[in-house]
């Protein structure tokens, strides 16, 4: 970026920071237990949770659970349902990350 000598910011703004995705999102259905075991990655070293959603046969996104572990059971699963799970990155320090 230019700036006129002078005028250049003196602190470093917060406002396009953004966290970095989770990575290697995985999960197993496990049949003897009906439930689906996810895990996942992330490199970062900042304090963080995960909030976990699910979304059963293209309904609506529900917050399942918001965990600072890198895996979650989702438990008590319903036969021949489609689901879709998100794992978002939320900055605990930071509540607009």
């Amino acid at each position: 970026e230019l700036f006129v000598k002078g005028t250049e910011p003196k602190e470093v703004s917060e406002t396009f920071d953004k966290l970095d995705p989770v990575s290697g999102l995985k999960a197993d259905y496990l049949a003897e237990t009906n439930s689906i075991h996810v895990e996942w990655g992330y490199d970062e070293e900042l304090d963080v949770a995960f909030e976990v959603s699910v979304s059963v046969n293209g309904g609506p996104m529900q917050l399942l659970a918001v965990t600072q572990d890198y895996a979650i059971d989702i438990e008590q699963i319903e036969s021949d349902s489609e689901y879709v799970i998100q794992v978002v990155v939320v900055d605990q320090e930071n509540s607009d990350l």
